[in-house]
């Protein structure tokens, strides 16, 4: 027995004994009035009712503290009854000792103190009975408001009781038998271990109970398993009670906070992807990877990016980037035009566009779309980020929020892209223009060197008296200014090409070939086709390519024996070269205008660069065909001739400036046609034409509207 327990029995013997005690005074009294004095029984009797009555009720109170084992502080109540008994004692011996040293005895003063004791005693007990009555009436509706709150909170509750350290479970609230499938009858009286025997967080329900069985408030984050099965991350709390609000220590409360962790998670990882949006370094790139961060981060099984482009119909929403999803949920992925979609609005509005089911929405592309839930990301004037799902309201507020910073961050790394392509275009345009100037550098310290020196050796031989030289100086700056020419023209193509309109192939084709001095070859134009082209670039294109043909198709033994001419004394095709050959073999003067003369007179039998360049373009042989065609799969163009074509070995250097086969070509002519290609973000490649010659293929042209196009294939000579 502990020491609580000996003091309430000792206190409520004591109580016991003071009733017990003051009974028999009153017995006592009863037996003097009858016996002694003769006074009536009844009057005796009815003199002590009263006293015998509060007699009885202290032994009552005596016995009932004796027998109540739970809540009553015994000690307390033996302390506030001695204490009271001692007041009115003291007043009453107070008062009688005064009025017996006055002589006289002074009932009424006497009833009269005691009564004013018992005034004062009755109004503290008043005070504190209505205390206690208030007390009791707000923990009434305190209980009130926990129960309510405890029935209808969201939050798995559960009453516990500590027993012997451990939790024990009182009850529980709905919530909490809805989330982890634990009735209040199942649950009660079970202790936590044997209701989550899997639990994840040992060390943090450890720490949990240690604060709980102190009455401390404590929380921390623990995983339990849910009654689907699924595991969960809560924030379970332990709230303690005060004594009297209700019969348990405390509550424990479950927050479920896995949907908020999920959300954070993948908050942190868009913000991780971000990172390689950056990175990506091109627009398509960057389409790729924010649509691969919507699939696997955000759960965007059906989504896409769309980039506004520029078609030959007018500007059109088109699918850059979408998900195997997509792709399955669609035969085609959809392009969106202006005034016909959802995303058009979405495009031009600017604002983020969510619908709980796009049935039901104006201005639907596709009323049979099997999408029902969509939502569109505006990605500024790049486009649009889309993720459909085929289920009605599937995407929540963390959803919308999530594909607004998945949009922000994409357009982001789209601006950056943009900016990083036109800055490596910068530097490829840099790099092509330091390009051009070595070349610039090359040809006037080397090409053009050498029809001076023929020039500058003709003039003394002129200068000599020899009037047959001046042709040969003639001849020379003619070079010089084909040379110029040339030049001016290739540095010219590292401008941007002009703006672009339909152009019709046919007659383009045509008027280029009254710029070539062609003799007896022939061109056929076998296509209507109208492309989105620059007409002047286009023009210059075909000129180079025909006049190309003409100088190298020809297959005349005249031609052939111009290149012996050129090359009997030198195994260099230039004039300088020869002329330097004749002054190391062919001559025993040393001196420069022999030499020259020896270059143009004793060592060649064609005398004259006027001459063979006559040779270069004069078939005096079978006349070449040049044919200017569709390609089959009518992406582009083709120009063939049936000359003796370009070897296979030579077909990667041909478009290098400075690349030449003909004696008097400068090399800069297909290098123009490469510039102009790449201009228009063409492409070109070199074959064997089906009558063995050679086959310029220009691709990735985009056609154009053709309907005004009347002319039908001709043949020009």
């Amino acid at each position: 027995m502990d020491r609580s327990e000996t003091t309430r029995l000792l206190s409520a013997a004591l109580i016991a004994a003071l009733g017990v005690l003051l009974a028999s005074i009153f017995t006592v009294d009863v037996y003097q009035d009858v016996i002694l004095e003769g006074n009536a029984l009844w009057t005796a009797l009815l003199e002590n009712s009263v006293p015998y009555l509060l007699s009885a009720a202290i032994l009552a109170a005596g016995l009932w503290i004796g027998v109540m084992d739970d809540g009553v502080d015994g000690g307390r109540i033996l302390r506030w009854t001695v204490l009271s008994l001692g007041g009115a004692l003291a007043l009453a011996a107070w008062v009688y000792l005064i009025q017996r040293s006055q002589g006289k005895i002074k009932p009424r003063i006497i009833v009269a103190q005691l009564s004013a004791a018992a005034i004062l005693g009755g109004i503290v007990i008043g005070v504190y009975s209505d205390r206690q009555r208030r007390r009791q009436r707000e923990l009434a509706v305190e209980k009130s408001r926990l129960e309510a709150l405890f029935e209808n909170t969201s939050d798995a509750v559960s009453r516990i009781v500590f027993t012997d350290g451990e939790p024990i479970v009182v009850d529980v609230n709905p919530a909490f038998a809805e989330t982890f499938g634990y009735t209040a009858g199942e649950a009660r009286g079970r202790s936590f271990d044997e209701l989550f025997p899997d639990t994840r967080s040992t060390d943090d329900l450890s720490q949990f109970r240690e604060h709980a069985r102190r009455r401390e408030r404590y929380e921390t984050e623990i995983e339990r398993e849910r009654a689907d099965g699924t595991t969960g991350v809560f924030v379970v709390r332990f709230v303690p009670l005060s004594d009297g609000v209700v019969t348990a220590d405390g509550f424990t409360v479950y927050t479920d906070i896995t949907e908020t962790r999920r959300y954070a998670d993948r908050l942190d990882a868009l913000h991780e992807a971000t990172r390689d949006l950056i990175d990506a370094g091109t627009r398509e790139a960057v389409a790729d990877r924010g649509v691969d961060a919507g699939a696997t981060l955000l759960d965007l099984e059906i989504s896409g990016i769309y980039f506004h482009t520029e078609t030959a119909e007018g500007p059109a929403l088109e699918p850059i980037a979408v998900t195997e999803g997509a792709r399955r949920t669609f035969a085609e992925i959809p392009t969106f035009e202006p005034g016909e979609s959802l995303a058009w609005r979405a495009y031009e509005s600017g604002s983020v566009v969510h619908f709980d089911d796009v049935r039901t929405a104006d201005r639907l592309h596709n009323s049979e779309t099997p999408i029902r839930s969509e939502l569109i990301v505006p990605l500024g004037d790049h486009g649009v980020f889309i993720a459909g799902s085929t289920t009605v309201d599937d995407f929540d507020e963390a959803d919308v929020a999530l594909a607004r910073i998945l949009g922000a961050n994409v357009r982001s790394a789209l601006d950056g892209a943009r900016r990083e392509q036109k800055l490596r275009a910068r530097e490829r345009e840099l790099a092509e223009q330091n390009a051009r100037l070595e070349e610039f550098t090359s040809i006037v310290s080397h090409d053009l060197r050498n029809p001076l020196n023929v020039a500058t050796g003709y003039l003394e031989l002129a200068e000599a008296g020899d009037a047959a030289a001046i042709e040969h100086v003639e001849t020379a700056l003619g070079r010089m200014e084909q040379l110029i020419d040339d030049l001016l023209t290739l540095a010219r193509q590292g401008e941007s090409i002009g703006e672009t309109e339909p152009v019709d192939l046919n007659s383009v084709a045509r008027e280029a070939w009254t710029t070539i001095d062609g003799g007896d070859a022939r061109l056929s134009v076998e296509t209507d086709a109208t492309v989105q082209a620059d007409r002047d670039r286009l023009q210059q294109l075909l000129e180079n390519l025909l006049g190309n043909a003409v100088e190298h198709g020809s297959t005349s033994p005249r031609s052939q024996a111009r290149e012996d001419a050129v090359g009997a004394c030198s195994d260099e095709p230039s004039l300088a070269d020869a002329r330097e050959d004749a002054v190391g073999a062919c001559s025993d003067e040393p001196s420069l205008a022999d030499a020259r003369e020896d270059a143009v007179g004793a060592c060649s039998d064609e005398p004259s660069l006027a001459d063979a360049r006559e040779d270069a373009v004069e078939p005096g042989g079978d006349a070449v065909t040049i044919t200017i065609g569709d390609l089959p799969d009518g992406t582009g163009f083709y120009v063939a001739d049936d000359g003796p074509g370009i070897p296979e070995d030579e077909r990667e250097t041909v478009f290098e400036s400075g690349y030449t086969t003909a004696e008097g070509g400068t090399g800069f002519g297909l290098a123009i046609v490469a510039e102009i290609v790449d201009a228009h973000g063409w492409e070109i490649d070199v074959t064997d034409a089906e009558e063995g010659g050679a086959r310029f293929e220009i691709t990735g042209i985009v056609p154009a509207s053709n309907e005004s196009v009347d002319d039908e294939s001709s043949d020009v000579e």
